[in-house]
């Protein structure tokens, strides 16, 4: 997330947030410099050890505490600092999701250079908060979080307990807007495999069952059904197998679709919509058909009221207006 700030704040900053910008300008080019670093590290997705590299070397130098390769995922790590500074205390623990995977292609294509900057900007204001107070009042940590080619390697992350200890992690991405709101909608991925009949199998060529045939009915069975779909409902599918020989039907033909919808009932509903295109296109082509999960399943987001009201106090308080796509002007 990001805003505008306006040339007056509309109320003087606290002491805390006072020590915290003092922080992040002293060292605003160092932190310019990482992103661009990161930039040109020309990682690939599910290998970003370059990355990895210079923001464990930048973190070290400031005397955070950096755990490399944390929980056996060789591109990740966690560091954090308040343990044994004045004011460090166990909790609440904050935390920063310092995200730089990258596109199989191009790299950092897609910004997150600048997430993994953000993240480190905001935990080296909170540094020195922890450091100069004179009593307890919590640690910050930063989650080093690598990339994989099936993109699911926070949820890989999560399940093997690099989260843990954490109270909320906070993370913003590049944009040319603000939203204070984000929806990250569910996502669920399956590979269709329709099975035919060949001349092998039958006596009668009337009998033959192309499962080709299938496969392309079930694309066009979902181009006709998306008259029907939510706004904000996205099917995506590509055919995987559709045989080898232009003059052999081929035993088996398969398709993967990912399908995504912001609520829960709506993947539910989704998912039910697309099956009916698969059954209707085996039908008609007299194949059979099997649909199997081909990755883990990305959970719809819940927004926190709570910390989305403290944001939005405290940034309009210091001036920021904001651009939410879906509200206008806040």
């Amino acid at each position: 997330m990001s805003g505008k700030r306006s040339k007056e704040p509309s109320k003087i900053l606290t002491h805390e947030k006072w020590i915290a910008f003092s922080a992040i300008e002293q060292q605003q080019e160092h932190i310019n410099l990482l992103g661009e670093d990161i930039w040109r590290s020309h990682d690939l997705s599910g290998s970003e050890k370059r990355s990895h590299d210079i923001l464990v070397a930048f973190l070290r130098k400031r005397d955070f505490k950096v755990q490399p390769h944390y929980m056996g995922f060789p591109n990740a790590f966690r560091a954090s600092y308040g343990e044994n500074a004045s004011g460090g205390a166990e909790h609440p623990n904050v935390g920063f999701l310092c995200q730089y995977d990258t596109s199989d292609v191009r790299g950092h294509c897609h910004g997150h250079n600048l997430v993994s900057a953000v993240a480190v900007t905001a935990a080296l204001g909170l540094q020195p908060v922890i450091k100069f107070s004179q009593e307890p009042i919590g640690m910050v940590t930063i989650i080093g979080c690598q990339g994989n080619v099936k993109g699911t390697g926070k949820i890989d992350m999560l399940e093997a307990g690099c989260f843990r200890g954490i109270d909320f992690l906070l993370t913003a991405y590049p944009s040319n807007f603000t939203n204070i709101k984000p929806r990250f909608s569910g996502c669920r991925t399956h590979k269709i495999t329709f099975r035919g009949r060949t001349r092998k199998q039958i006596e009668c060529p009337w009998e033959i069952a192309n499962p080709v045939n299938a496969t392309v009915l079930a694309y066009q069975n979902i181009a006709a059904i998306r008259q029907q779909f939510n706004c904000e409902w996205v099917a995506r599918g590509v055919i995987l197998n559709g045989g080898r020989r232009a003059d052999m039907i081929p035993e088996e033909a398969s398709m993967e679709y990912l399908i995504k919808a912001p609520k829960p009932i709506e993947i539910k509903v989704l998912g039910s919509m697309l099956h009916q295109c698969f059954n209707g296109a085996a039908t008609a082509t007299g194949c059979k058909f099997e649909v199997e999960s081909t990755g883990k399943e990305f959970l719809c987001n819940v927004v926190p009221e709570a910390l989305v009201e403290l944001y939005q106090r405290n940034a309009t308080l210091m001036g920021f207006t904001f651009y939410n796509r879906h509200e206008g002007l806040q």
